[in-house]
């Protein structure tokens, strides 16, 4: 809170807020000898299971190729037509028996085919997502009733949040409004981002459960067949994202649709402890990046708390 507003407070431009280096230069910290040490602590701990949590994802990433017998992707064996010449503009045709439904070209991209030619390659039988998904649900649009106040509130889930490790600018909405229900997270559901930067993927943990989601979620809940962290970790490779991406339409926001997701993603299917090597990473890294954040906020409340006690010891 203290140090949010002292970085804020000088920032501008009217479209992508800006800072210079002399504002955070200039920024005041005071010196707190009895907390300092323990406040250290929980913040190098967080931060140590940040780390740990990417290794994870890097690891189950990898095991995405290793384990399941996949190429990893090489553009450079993509023919392009006209040559290298052709590289450059990337550059390709399509025949009109080929076309389907679909005039956009990046829904014909070779890239695509090529990555279709390469899951055949795995050692298990291919299959489409839909066969993992007991339910998915993209909410309809709403007016969002912001709460200025959390403690009256529940904290809201935007497509940016995704990509931090740790969430910042969280806003609030009402805990009751029409339909309420429909866009409340859930722990265990897979989230897609359908409008904007679609094909973003993260995971409802327990941190995230109860909070509400943005209706440009949809909202994959996995069947027991499977490990849910698996189904990520494909998502989040370069399979999964290729795929999720060529569905995208729209002028000028991109978008898909559940029936995208469901019947034109497809994946391996290899044994349960396969699976389990693969998605528990995935599952353990989310709940290490939850445990950091609870660390770091336990020390953010700790040092507020300071502050505002020798404030008030000071005007008293």
């Amino acid at each position: 809170m203290f140090g949010q507003a002292f970085l804020t407070k000088d920032q501008y431009g009217s479209t992508v807020k800006h800072i210079e280096p002399e504002h955070v230069a200039n920024i005041p910290i005071p010196r707190i000898p009895e907390i300092e040490k323990e406040i250290h602590k929980k913040i190098m701990k967080a931060h140590e299971m940040i780390e740990k949590a990417q290794e994870l994802l890097l690891k189950a990433e990898r095991m995405i190729y290793t384990e399941l017998g996949l190429p990893e992707i090489d553009e450079d064996e993509i023919e392009y037509f006209g040559g290298e010449d052709g590289r450059i503009a990337k550059a390709f045709t399509v025949s009109s028996r080929e076309l389907g439904y679909r005039l956009d070209a990046s829904y014909h991209a070779p890239l695509v085919e090529y990555v279709f030619r390469n899951l055949e390659k795995s050692k298990f039988e291919i299959i489409k997502l839909k066969h993992f998904v007991d339910r998915i649900i993209i909410p309809p649009r709403f007016k969002r009733p912001y709460i200025k106040n959390p403690k009256y509130g529940v904290p809201y889930l935007e497509p940016s949040h995704l990509p931090l490790i740790k969430y910042f600018d969280i806003k609030y909405l009402s805990k009751y409004f029409p339909n309420c229900h429909k866009y409340r997270l859930n722990k265990g559901e897979v989230l897609v981002v359908t409008d904007g930067s679609v094909g973003w993927i993260g995971l409802v943990t327990d941190y995230l459960d109860g909070w509400y989601g943005s209706n440009n979620f949809a909202r994959l809940t996995i069947n027991a067949s499977v490990n849910v962290g698996y189904i990520v970790a494909f998502l989040y490779s370069e399979y999964g994202q290729i795929q999720l991406k060529r569905e995208t339409f729209g002028g000028v926001v991109n978008h898909i649709t559940e029936e995208h997701i469901l019947n034109d993603v497809k994946l391996p299917k290899p044994p349960r402890d396969i699976q389990d090597e693969i998605g528990n990473r995935v599952i353990q890294a989310y709940d290490l990046r939850d445990s950091a954040i609870r660390i770091e906020e336990e020390a953010i409340k700790l040092l507020e708390q300071k502050i505002s006690e020798l404030v008030r010891n000071t005007l008293n």
